[in-house]
């Protein structure tokens, strides 16, 4: 899919697809790690008491010129778009008689393909991208986040500290 989807890039965006550039990476690692109402929230149940503690919340931001770095030197490789689902998971995955369908495309975004030439700096971005789109769905469902994705959010948001200490 990736592969046959380069050269249609344009068409994609027009239908829909939001491209997701190293800029826009960028964009998002500044505004979602100065969150602090995400980061340094309390462990409520409704988050499933998986809230950041201090000391993890303030690793995760002191990451942030790191990763912008990251998204900055990735853009300076110049590495072709393509589409990328963004859900993929068992769930969305269906097996019929004529195929596989895959499904649930409403998180697919238009990223780079050739990321194994630039992996050592686009791998840390890979988890700034779910925490965009975690943070995107909790904005979604409101203030109160009844759909729990703030607990997958903040598994997330400890491995990306983790990840650099």
């Amino acid at each position: 899919m990736q592969k046959a989807t380069i050269d249609r890039v344009d068409e994609l965006i027009a239908v829909g697809c939001v491209p997701l550039t190293p800029v826009a990476v960028a964009d998002g690692v500044r505004s979602i790690l100065a969150s602090d109402d995400i980061w340094r929230a309390p462990a409520l149940p409704k988050n499933l008491n998986r809230a950041l503690s201090g000391e993890e919340a303030d690793r995760l931001q002191a990451l942030a010129p790191y990763l912008v770095e990251c998204a900055e030197r990735l853009d300076e490789a110049a590495v072709p778009a393509t589409i990328v689902h963004r859900d993929f998971h068992p769930g969305n995955v269906v097996v019929r008689d004529d195929g596989i369908l895959l499904r649930d495309w409403s998180f697919a975004t238009v990223p780079q393909e050739r990321m194994r030439n630039a992996w050592r700096v686009a791998k840390p971005l890979a988890a700034v991208v779910e925490l965009m789109k975690l943070i995107e769905l909790a904005d979604l469902v409101g203030p109160d986040h009844d759909f729990n994705w703030l607990p997958m959010t903040y598994g997330w948001a400890f491995e990306e500290a983790e990840c650099r200490n």
